[in-house]
């Protein structure tokens, strides 16, 4: 098509205006920064003074940068037309949309170059209740000869069967450019949608693709085996606790700053500020939640037993409550029982989630970790003997004695 020397002008001379403009937008997507405001739509032509409502980062930055002396971006906002601003939201999206076909296009020609891939995929629901399948490969970059996993797209589905996310696989890799020929592994979770040996997911792709060989995701498969583990009633009421004292703090800036004041009375040497909340799906990842409870355990009780005396009926007797659960033999033994187990499988999850690990290397690490387990559990009156000093510790803290529990509705002996 061709095209007159004035409208080359034109574009180019575009170009050169709407670069700080996407430039802003690529910025705040590398920093994980919304774009989005509550208002942000309209002309942009005053930015000496910050708006009554807030209309967003990217409005903001672009303020920002007129502010700071660019005088391209000050006159293209005061002279280019309503409907050539290149600011508007719908702008933005297009922006947005035009950034990762670049990204995915870069991604697909290093897969393809490969010469070998495997998929990795999940299905969650999203925050707006969408259900949202997360598409990711892993393969090696050949340039850098190093093993790489790298995010494709979120896709929405509406059916979550197995025939209909394998279709959803195939059709979302083929129209990204991405050759299947060279799938050769598959690495999903043990839902029987997923890991189904007739009606699942990786049985449908491997009937269209025999190579691609399936392996259930080995960090998945020890937060099963820690998740069974801690059905154990004094483990399981023990992680109720934690989980109800650290939502308690965490639900009201009054009560964080009651506990603040007392990690400085009770624990002036301590580095944590607050308590953590326990993943709701990752058992091995609330390891650091019960290190940092142990290490402000005393702090976490005295804040209790101040907010106990509060004239809020309410949060005074919840955290009476809590107190006196937290005060209690079977807790405090639970707890440190918990922080020894977890010193051991945290740093195996931790190893299972990096990027150049291997099946082979993940078995033998996880086989290690076992042969640790056996070792506590075979020596087990010694290994407790150790713990029982740390309990013993606790307990006198709390000003509790450590009796053994009732074995029978009367006790006769």
């Amino acid at each position: 098509m061709h095209v007159s020397t004035g409208l080359k002008e034109q574009i180019v001379q575009n170009r050169r205006r709407i670069k700080p403009i996407v430039d802003t937008v690529i910025f705040c997507g590398r920093q994980g920064i919304s774009l989005r405001g509550h208002r942000d739509s309209g002309p942009l032509t005053q930015w000496e003074e910050e708006p009554t409502e807030n209309d967003g980062n990217f409005r903001a930055l672009l303020r920002f940068k007129v502010r700071s002396g660019d005088q391209d971006l000050a006159s293209h906002l005061q002279t280019a037309g309503a409907n050539a601003t290149y600011v508007s939201p719908k702008m933005q999206n297009a922006i947005i949309a035009a950034c990762n076909e670049l990204v995915v296009a870069e991604l697909v020609k290093r897969i393809n170059a490969a010469a070998g891939f495997a998929v990795l995929a999940d299905e969650t629901t999203d925050i707006a209740g969408v259900e949202q399948f997360s598409l990711c490969v892993r393969y090696l970059e050949m340039s850098s000869s190093s093993i790489r996993e790298d995010f494709l797209q979120f896709i929405p589905v509406t059916d979550v069967s197995g025939k209909s996310l394998a279709k959803v696989i195939i059709d979302s890799l083929t129209q990204l450019g991405v050759n299947l020929d060279y799938m050769r592994g598959q690495g999903y979770d043990g839902a029987s949608a997923m890991s189904g040996k007739f009606n699942g997911v990786q049985s449908h792709i491997t009937a269209v693709y025999p190579l691609a060989v399936y392996v259930h995701c080995c960090s998945h498969s020890l937060n099963l085996a820690v998740s069974d583990a801690c059905t154990v009633a004094p483990i399981r009421n023990c992680m109720g606790t934690l989980g109800n004292i650290s939502t308690f703090f965490s639900s009201s800036a009054k009560r964080r700053d009651a506990l603040k004041q007392s990690i400085d009375k009770e624990c002036p040497d301590s580095s944590a500020t607050r308590l953590r909340q326990l993943c709701p799906t990752r058992w091995i990842e609330r390891h650091d939640a019960v290190l940092v409870f142990l290490e402000l355990m005393e702090a976490a009780d005295d804040a209790l037993e101040t907010i106990s005396s509060w004239p809020d009926k309410e949060t005074s007797s919840k955290a009476r409550q809590l107190m006196c659960a937290m005060e209690n033999s079977d807790f405090l033994v639970s707890v440190h029982v918990l922080g020894e187990v977890f010193a051991v499988s945290m740093p195996l999850s931790q190893l299972l989630q990096t990027e150049n690990m291997d099946l082979c290397e993940a078995i033998t690490l996880a086989e290690q970790v076992d042969a640790t387990l056996k070792a506590m559990r075979t020596n087990a009156e010694d290994e407790f003997h150790k713990l029982f000093g740390s309990i013993q510790a606790a307990c006198q803290n709390f000003g509790i004695s450590l009796d053994i529990a009732r074995q029978a509705g009367r006790q006769t002996q």
